[in-house]
Order: C-alpha cells, then structure tokens, then sequence
C-alpha cells in the first residue's frame, strides 16, 4: 500500500461525510485512530483529523482492501499532508507556534553504546544507529520499514525487540520536526 493510491476526491469527500454523520470522536474510535495533533483538513468551514480521514478514505475507495489502520502509514507534511494537497484539499498545519515555548522534546540516544555522540555534537544533529539501514526518506508507513529492518536485519530473532526498534527508527524518521527539542544523554 501507498499513499498514492488513494486517488479518489469522492472517497475523501465520503470519510469525511461518515465523519460529520459519527462525529469526530465516533469516527476515530470506529477507525482506531487518535485526535491529529497538527495536520487538519479544512472543508465547507470545517476542520477534519487528516490522516484518520485518509486511513478511512482508502476503505471507501477500496471496499475490498478495507480502510488503513493507523500502524500501516504515517500522517505527516511529506505523506498526508501532500497526498491531501495533490487532491486539491486544504490542510492546514495547526502545531502549536514553536516560539511560545510549546515544544515537543525527544529523548535520542545515539547508537548503541553512545557510538555516535561525538557526531551528534560535532554536527550539532540528532543521530540515531542502526548504521546498516538504507536512507528512508520516503519511507511512508510502519510495514515499509519493517520489511527494510527485517531485509537487513535477518537474524534479528526477539519479534519484540524487534518491534520496538523498528518503532524508534520510525518516530525518529517520521515525528521529530524541525524546532523539537531533543535531548542527547552523555
């Protein structure tokens, strides 16, 4: 599955009728998704959770496929927020302004063992391990990566150490923006 696939104005247009008809915290529930907490649809005055609206969206222009769990891509600028905008829907980004001291901070350690501190420092940069790991910039949802992670990490045998390594490479692509805060510990 991507994102651009869903090609359907009218399918979009249907989430968000089924999320006007449920209301906002019916539909999120029915689709198992959280409240968006920066990227909104704005429609007929209205403003609509973007990603809970794609993952339903793609259910309604692929009944047989089924809507899009939250796990199976990411809401962000480069994913929904573009896929939304190539469709000729406004998104509106409604992130608290970084500059009233509303930031979100990370905890990123930098590779196993503090390897890659000295880097971290040098470059001023958040850095993570995982040094095997091909550039995933366009990587758009959690299966994408875990089909990397496990191609190159075959003999990784713990599912849940697995899982949770996947999870932190995935927020650290996907969630940290610029202006977050992170926090490197020594």
């Amino acid at each position: 599955m991507t994102l651009a696939e869903l090609t359907s104005l009218d399918a979009v247009r249907e989430a968000m009728g089924e999320f006007d008809a449920l209301g906002r915290d019916e539909f999120l529930r029915k689709y198992g998704f959280g409240r968006s907490q920066r990227y909104f649809i704005r429609h007929d005055g209205r403003l609509y959770d973007s990603k809970a609206i794609v993952g339903a969206a793609f259910g309604h222009q692929y009944p047989e496929r089924g809507p899009l769990s939250h796990q199976e891509f990411s809401g962000g600028e480069t994913t929904v927020k573009r896929r939304l905008e190539q469709l000729g829907f406004s998104v509106e980004d409604r992130s608290p302004d970084r500059n009233d001291g509303n930031h979100r901070v990370w905890l990123v350690r930098a590779g196993r063992d503090g390897r890659n501190e000295e880097l971290a420092l040098s470059e001023n940069a958040a850095v993570i391990g995982w040094d095997e790991l091909p550039d995933l910039a366009n990587v758009t949802s959690r299966n994408e990566l875990e089909a990397i992670f496990k191609r190159v990490y075959p003999d990784e045998e713990d599912p849940q150490s697995a899982g949770q390594q996947i999870g932190q490479v995935f927020r650290f692509v996907r969630d940290i923006a610029p202006g977050d805060l992170v926090v490197l510990p020594l």
